[in-house]
């Protein structure tokens, strides 16, 4: 899932879901000192384990992913990497987060999405015009990358 991320530079990426932060702290490792990583998790037990990783570039956020825009504070994230399981969310909800993951990323940047399934393929190719999804059998239970380049406003 990595693999697409320039950390050559000084990024912002946000993750939503981000669980205990096995993503996290494998981002933390490579990240710039002046990059910055926002992590949007709502589950009180995950947010506490999360506020646990000691890092200055890290802001933990108890919230959920569609509200990104007031918790950015007029910035634009350059990577949005999810592992939201937009199957078991309500349509509605699924397609504001999208929405805004969109508004909220930079213009020629990147939303990568995790999944086990194809089901939200039409959702996010509907918001996302340039996309690519691939097949990580290597993972268990194998899992798809969808890799989305943000073309359009």
């Amino acid at each position: 899932m990595l693999k697409h991320i320039d950390f050559s530079r000084d990024i912002t990426i946000v993750e939503f879901w981000p669980w205990i932060g096995n993503f996290t702290k494998e981002i933390l490792k490579k990240v710039s000192k002046d990059s910055h990583v926002y992590l949007f998790e709502i589950k009180d037990n995950f947010v506490e384990h999360l506020q646990k990783i000691s890092d200055p570039r890290l802001t933990v956020i108890h919230d959920w992913a569609e509200n990104i825009e007031k918790h950015l504070w007029g910035k634009k994230a350059d990577y949005i990497i999810s592992g939201l399981p937009f199957g078991s969310l309500p349509k509605e909800l699924t397609n504001k987060i999208l929405k805004e993951t969109h508004r909220n990323l930079k213009h020629n940047w990147i939303f990568l999405q995790f999944q086990y399934f194809l089901q939200n393929k039409k959702d996010i190719f509907t918001i996302f015009k340039n996309h690519s999804i691939t097949w990580q059998p290597v993972n268990f239970p194998p899992a798809f990358i969808y890799k989305c380049k943000k073309i359009h406003f």
